[in-house]
């Protein structure tokens, strides 16, 4: 087997825990959110309290909340698209699905398509840090069991989680090798070298083909080597800044007479001062002294 960064036969192993959430997952949660507001309106507006149903301002509550309603089907609309978009769909299928016209759909959500792309990347190109998204899978899982109730069909299985799947190493390296071909500042390409040598090291372990979890090994260290190499000429060219920095301040000129008492306090006023007695830092004086031309006179 060849490895190589343009192409690398690379093998399937388990998910981890801090790997991204693969892009149809992360649109799919961006549906599912949109879906819980829309629960939740729903709920609102439905249930009837102790106000009387001719109260005006219980009324206008009620048209926010409808408001907001609309507001969160279409965000779920455009969520839906995104995720279909993601998973392979192409405009002329979505806009048949719709009923509307290609050239239609596709002027109104592309642009709203590629602006959440952006957004929901970060600087390596992957999906948002697991970290961000956990919190609210654990949410939603949380609301889910608490709306469906133990009867509903979600109740056998772990609601939103279990319907989501994280990037597997291979993919994630994908990108990773795409965004490294990229010009980048230097700190961010050394996180990416770090991040690759992560993944080269979990499937050499997850590799039972010597040969090539060898070659996964290989690789590892090579990228280990590139972000050390990275992180110290970073520290290199942060400690010459400070350097830079420490010689552009321009130094502190005083007078220096040494105190009678104490000839490790020097005086600390500006040099050839007018002043008739020295001081120290601490405010301890004493006369200065008459310069010879002042004797002669």
């Amino acid at each position: 087997m060849t490895f190589n960064d343009e192409a690398i036969d690379l093998r399937s192993e388990p998910e981890v825990d801090d790997a991204p959430y693969a892009p149809a997952s992360v649109t799919r949660l961006q549906l599912a959110l949109a879906a819980q507001g829309i629960c939740d309106d729903a709920v609102t507006l439905v249930a009837v309290e102790d106000q009387e149903i001719t109260d005006v301002p219980e009324a206008l509550s009620l048209v926010r909340v409808a408001d907001h309603t609309h507001r969160q089907t279409t965000r779920a609309k455009a969520a839906a698209i995104f995720h279909a978009a993601t998973v392979g769909a192409n405009w002329e299928q979505i806009a048949e699905t719709l009923g509307q016209k290609r050239q239609a759909v596709y002027r109104a959500y592309n642009p709203e398509l590629i602006a959440w792309r952006a957004e929901a990347t970060d600087a390596h190109g992957l999906p948002r840090l697991p970290a961000i998204e956990d919190d609210t899978v654990a949410l939603l899982d949380h609301w889910l069991a608490l709306y469906a109730g133990p009867d509903h069909a979600h109740a056998e299985n772990r609601g939103v989680s279990s319907a989501l799947r994280r990037m597997t190493s291979e993919e994630e390296l994908d990108v990773l090798l795409a965004h490294a071909r990229e010009p980048l500042p230097l700190d961010e390409l050394a996180a990416v070298r770090e991040r690759q040598t992560v993944l080269y090291e979990r499937l050499a372990d997850a590799e039972p083909d010597a040969e090539i979890a060898d070659g996964y090994r290989r690789y590892a260290t090579r990228t280990r080597g590139q972000a050390a190499e990275l992180r110290e000429l970073l520290a290199a060219r942060a400690a010459a800044a400070g350097d830079e920095d420490r010689d552009s301040v321009p130094a502190i000129r005083i007078c220096g007479e040494p105190s009678p008492g104490n000839p490790d306090r020097p005086c600390t006023l500006p040099p050839r001062h007018a002043h008739h007695v020295h001081q120290t830092a601490t405010g301890a004086q004493w006369p200065v002294a008459p310069s010879a031309a002042e004797g002669e006179g």
